[in-house]
């Protein structure tokens, strides 16, 4: 069985720093089930600031090959509520992020292995409508072909099978 869990956002100014904050990150919704997304035990300490360390491979054109990053998630569960994955200057630089750019971050599970990728998309590549959105996809057994990852970059988003929409 396999399952994957993809998020998508389309990143602020704010975010990638340029709005003059000390830090770049990834804000996540408060509806973010991290619980669900990273499937398994999360740190949570006393001060219940909720923190998950994890390694992702980065699929962003020109990146393939890179070895994983290392990442962290966090989520302030009695401050502000706020939950993001922060310190992403380095890999922001390196993949040449920008305002509006979208991340797509994915869990993939198989037989209790799980395995996280992230990638870098541009405006042009991928429109995403709402700013951020989650959904899980089901398999029922593992294709031996492309990854679901790959497949998705390569497919367009819309199509028209038959006729204009609207048209009946």
């Amino acid at each position: 069985m396999k399952k994957s869990i993809f998020y998508y956002k389309q990143l602020t100014a704010t975010e990638v720093g340029k709005t003059g904050t000390h830090e770049i990150y990834i804000r996540m919704p408060n509806d973010f089930d991290y619980k669900e997304f990273f499937q398994a035990d999360i740190n949570e300490d006393v001060d219940s600031v909720v923190e998950k360390r994890f390694e992702a491979t980065n699929l962003t054109k020109g990146h393939e090959n890179d070895n994983p990053t290392s990442l962290r998630f966090v989520y302030f569960k009695n401050s502000n509520k706020e939950k993001r994955i922060p310190s992403l200057g380095e890999l922001f630089r390196e993949n040449d992020v920008k305002e509006n750019d979208v991340v797509r971050l994915e869990s993939c599970i198989v037989d209790d292995n799980i395995s996280f990728y992230i990638t870098f998309l541009r405006p042009n590549e991928v429109q995403v409508n709402p700013k951020s959105f989650c959904y899980s996809i089901l398999h029922a057994s593992v294709p031996a072909q492309k990854s679901s990852v790959q497949r998705a970059v390569t497919l367009p988003l819309q199509q028209i099978f038959f006729g204009a929409p609207g048209t009946g």
